[in-house]
């Protein structure tokens, strides 16, 4: 058990290293565990429904782990009036990219697409979430979409080279 200060420094010292991917931040996050703190109700909470999510979507069953994840994110709004702590962001924006993934593998792809439009430029992953765009976008029929988000692939923030199935899906 740390105190939220002692957390804290040790999620920056995470941040702050060049060589720690995101994931174990991420993974930080989740794993949070403070002394007497509002925090520590809260992150238990939202521990829970991750766990659980996690589990259904590793079952594939994808409309119970929608609902776990959407529960999670409703919760960190709530309990902090609407507001997504700065510290916080990252977990929430992977929380928001699973409930997409959970809406692809529920084949409600409108939906997914639309959930995949909330996500934030400044989410690490959000050359995966293109990704998961473009096919997502494909599915949907909405092939204007598909290019965009190949083409938002293709932008200088990222190397120059595109996954294999974003060829592929631009010849399509």
């Amino acid at each position: 058990k740390l105190t939220i200060k002692d957390w804290f420094e040790i999620r920056k010292t995470l941040v702050r290293r060049p060589k720690v991917g995101f994931d174990a931040v991420t993974a930080w996050d989740r794993q949070i565990s403070l002394k007497a703190s509002t925090l520590e109700k809260e992150s238990e909470q939202i521990f829970q429904f991750l766990e659980k999510a996690d589990e259904y979507a590793l079952n594939k069953d994808f409309e119970k782990s929608f609902d776990m994840y959407q529960r999670a994110a409703k919760y960190f709004k709530t309990s902090n009036k609407g507001r997504i702590p700065k510290g916080n962001q990252q977990l929430y924006l992977n929380i928001i990219h699973q409930m997409a993934r959970t809406l692809y593998g529920q084949k409600r792809f409108n939906d997914s697409l639309e959930v995949y439009g909330w996500i934030s430029p400044v989410y690490p992953q959000i050359r995966q979430v293109l990704f998961e765009k473009m096919w997502t976008a494909f599915r949907t029929g909405k092939y204007d979409l598909a290019l965009g988000a190949i083409a938002s692939q293709q932008s200088g923030y990222f190397s120059e080279y595109l996954h294999t199935e974003s060829y592929l899906l631009k010849i399509y």
